[in-house]
């Protein structure tokens, strides 16, 4: 009886991989999957032997795919398989090579059919101690150094999150498709057919957008910028200059917060909004708090996600004046240097000497709330910038260092 042959559905009764997927496909979703995120992708069986011919991505694996290493490579893949599917979780491993690849166990019925295996990507970060088996890394390298290099290098935390992923989406899959094997065969055909073609439509734009839309999910109180223009409509008519300038920077602070339709903005539109936003602050507090904004001309055009630096002024401002007691100016500086970024905020305290500490008419934010604000920031570096930016914050300076980008 062959893989085909055992298309059973129902109790403790067998279901076969290709029965339930078919060939072309699994092999479709790899090729989808490989395009979405670089890697190289195969199928197993519940033998661990390969059932599709496999992506190969990097030059690297495919010079060395006849090699023994390669052998070693697939009996890696199949023992690890073997552990997803007793964890039932996706499963990290290296090859001999000191590649990193996720083995995701593919379960219908409960009942463990194959694995769809992905990776050979390099890993710098340090994995779990379950995932070191089968490593055997080279310590030198010859005329294919250059090409190892070549090959994309992944954070852990995004392997992992590919491998929950696929995980997430072949459970899906294979539920949709028993419940289709229960139907005549022609309803079954079109419905597998259907759910392929809008899986395939959907990874690429669901695996990329997912993240940030999460973390950008907000309301559009449109009263209230009504609010605002009514309020300032009165302040007119009142002669209230002062007032009416803080409410319409007010108003435009909120709007450039409501919209959404711009992921990335450059550091001359944030600036201008911080520097309404600092103005308030001034008028307020006006006997011990000043700013100074500096921005260089090659950086002005730099774009960085919408809303970073408000929450790291904000930080130093709670923390670097309010909850000391302290009079100072808030220095906010941004330069470019070759192709990266730097921005610096520096409160420069002026009560350091042993003065007397200033009265503070209002109070600091919550401190929870503050650190959700930061690590919320952090979270979209990391989808725009990976890990080539860096955060450093203290109570009275807060540097930010990113790769200077223009476009799109």
């Amino acid at each position: 009886m062959n893989e085909k042959d055992r298309i059973t559905i129902g109790k403790d009764k067998e279901v076969s991989l290709l029965g339930i997927f078919g060939i072309e496909a699994l092999e479709s979703l790899i090729g989808r999957l490989s395009d979405a995120t670089d890697f190289s992708f195969s199928v197993i069986d519940y033998r661990g032997q390969n059932i599709t011919e496999g992506i190969i991505c990097n030059e690297y694996c495919r010079l060395h795919k006849d090699s023994r290493e390669c052998m070693e490579c697939q009996m890696n893949a199949a023992f690890a398989a073997a552990k997803a599917a007793i964890k039932c979780c996706p499963f990290l491993f290296t090859c001999p090579q000191g590649l990193v690849s996720v083995a995701v166990p593919i379960i219908v019925n409960e009942q463990y059919l194959g694995a769809v295996v992905g990776g050979r990507v390099r890993c710098d970060d340090e994995l779990p101690d379950q995932a070191e088996f089968g490593r055997s890394m080279k310590d030198d390298y010859t005329e294919e150094d250059e090409l190892y290099q070549k090959i994309p290098l992944f954070t852990r935390r995004k392997i992992e999150a590919i491998g929950d992923l696929m995980f997430l989406m072949l459970q899906e899959m294979g539920d949709k498709e028993t419940y289709g094997l229960k139907l005549s065969s022609a309803e079954a055909s079109e419905k597998q057919l259907k759910d392929m073609q809008q899986w395939n439509l959907a990874l690429q734009s669901e695996m990329k957008e997912k993240e940030l839309a999460q973390l950008k999910a907000r309301l559009h109180p449109q009263f209230m910028l009504n609010m605002f223009t009514t309020i300032s409509n009165f302040a007119v008519l009142e002669d209230a200059v002062k007032t009416q300038e803080i409410i319409v920077d007010s108003a435009s602070i909120i709007r450039y917060y409501l919209d959404e339709s711009r992921e990335l903005v450059t550091m001359e539109s944030e600036m201008e909004q911080l520097d309404k936003y600092l103005s308030i602050l001034r008028s307020k507090y006006e006997n011990i708090f000043n700013y100074h904004i500096q921005m260089q001309e090659g950086v002005k055009g730099a774009k960085f996600p919408v809303l970073t630096l408000f929450p790291l002024v904000g930080y130093v401002i709670d923390f670097g004046v309010f909850s000391n007691g302290f009079k100072g100016t808030l220095y906010v500086d941004a330069d470019v240097s070759g192709d990266m970024c730097f921005v610096t905020i520096q409160m420069e305290n002026q009560n350091r000497s042993g003065h007397a500490r200033a009265e503070i008419p209002g109070t600091i934010m919550d401190e929870r709330i503050v650190k959700e604000q930061i690590e919320n920031n952090r979270k979209r570096l990391d989808y725009v910038f990976g890990d080539n930016y860096n955060l450093a914050m203290k109570e009275d300076l807060v540097t930010l260092r990113f790769p200077r980008i223009t476009g799109n």
